[in-house]
């Protein structure tokens, strides 16, 4: 687990901090930033242990989302505190540029950013990391003639016994 701890922290903190700036975080609509934070963190684990391997890349994938979901709930907390008004106004103005129905307009004043959301992002965007975590470490695992390599070496190491005798009748 300590290996996974540096990756996780430098792509969560700043994945964490572009979701929380005001609208640079639309662009997290599709998960870009997530999606874009768990591949820096499975990118840069490659490059300092040589792969990723599908467990370890899902809970590599996991933490960093856990991260960057605490950072970005917290932050995302702070600039609704400071900007909330006007954050709120810029987007009921993009909202309305979609046509949405009066029934589904009478409740955008609500919009906000809580603890409660804060806490649904942690797990949501762990969520998304394992998943990508999982498809990094497919992506990215040991090829498989290392592998083979690997058990024969081992093969070589231990002979093999003695044969087996037929049964007696």
């Amino acid at each position: 687990m300590d290996r996974y701890w540096k990756p996780a922290l430098v792509a969560g903190i700043v994945g964490g901090i572009i979701s929380a700036i005001p609208v640079v975080n639309f662009l997290n609509c599709c998960c870009l930033w997530i999606i874009a934070a768990i591949i820096w963190s499975a990118w840069m684990y490659k490059n300092e242990y040589g792969y990723l391997d599908i467990g370890p890349g899902a809970a590599l994938g996991a933490l960093t989302g856990a991260i960057m979901g605490l950072v970005s709930g917290f932050l995302n907390i702070i600039v609704w505190a400071i900007a909330g008004n006007w954050y709120r106004g810029f987007m009921i103005g993009l909202i309305r540029n979609f046509n949405i129905p009066a029934e589904a307009m009478k409740n955008i004043h609500t919009i906000g950013y809580t603890g409660g959301n804060a806490i649904m992002g942690i797990f949501t965007t762990a969520a998304i990391g394992a998943i990508v975590g999982l498809i990094m470490g497919a992506i990215w695992r040991k090829p498989p003639t290392e592998n083979i390599e690997t058990v024969r070496e081992e093969q070589q190491e231990f002979p093999p016994g003695p044969p087996e005798q037929p049964p007696m009748q």
